[in-house]
C-alpha cells in the first residue's frame, strides 16, 4: 500500500513539473508596461535587457490611517534604485491622492510610475518594514 501511494505521489509531481505555461518561471522578471509587485529590498529584471529595479526604501508613509479620521490624506514616499546600463540611478516616488504627478519619474526613455503601497496603515497596527509592497509600472516616453 505505501509503494502504490509513494508510486502516485511521484506520477503527480512528475505531471506537474512537466507542465509548461508559456509564462516566466522568474517572479521577479517584468515586462515594459505591464504592472508589477515589489516587496520591501527586492529586485526585479526587465525582460526588456540590462535594467533592474530594486525596492530600496521607505522614506515616509504618512498616510491617513484607515480607522482614523485626518485633516490631511498623508503621503507614501518610496526609494527606488535603478541599474541600468549607465549605471545606478536613485529614483523617489510618491504616493499621495490627487498628486499623480508626483508618483511619476523618468530616467533615459523610460517612466517608473507608483501605483500602490500596501499595506494600507491602521493607527493601532504599525507596520514593518518588511510587510510593504508596492506596485510599479515602468513603460516608454511617448
Amino acid at each position: 500500500m505505501k509503494t502504490l501511494k509513494l508510486f502516485t505521489f511521484l506520477c503527480i509531481v512528475t505531471l506537474y513539473s512537466s507542465c509548461d505555461n508559456g509564462e516566466s518561471d522568474n517572479p521577479l522578471d517584468f515586462q515594459l508596461g505591464q504592472s508589477f509587485e515589489l516587496a520591501f529590498g527586492q529586485s526585479a529584471d526587465c525582460t526588456c535587457d540590462n535594467l533592474t529595479v530594486t525596492f530600496a526604501e521607505v522614506l515616509e508613509d504618512s498616510r491617513c490611517p484607515s480607522d482614523v479620521v485626518c485633516i490631511w490624506e498623508g503621503q507614501a514616499r518610496i526609494k527606488l534604485n535603478v541599474q541600468a546600463p549607465d549605471g545606478q540611478h536613485p529614483l523617489e516616488l510618491i504616493s499621495r491622492a490627487g498628486h499623480s504627478d508626483l508618483a511619476r519619474d523618468t530616467l533615459d526613455n523610460l517612466v517608473y510610475e507608483l501605483l500602490d503601497v500596501s499595506p494600507y496603515p491602521v493607527s493601532t497596527r504599525p507596520i514593518d518594514e518588511d510587510d510593504y509592497r508596492i506596485e510599479l509600472i515602468v513603460k516608454e516616453l511617448e
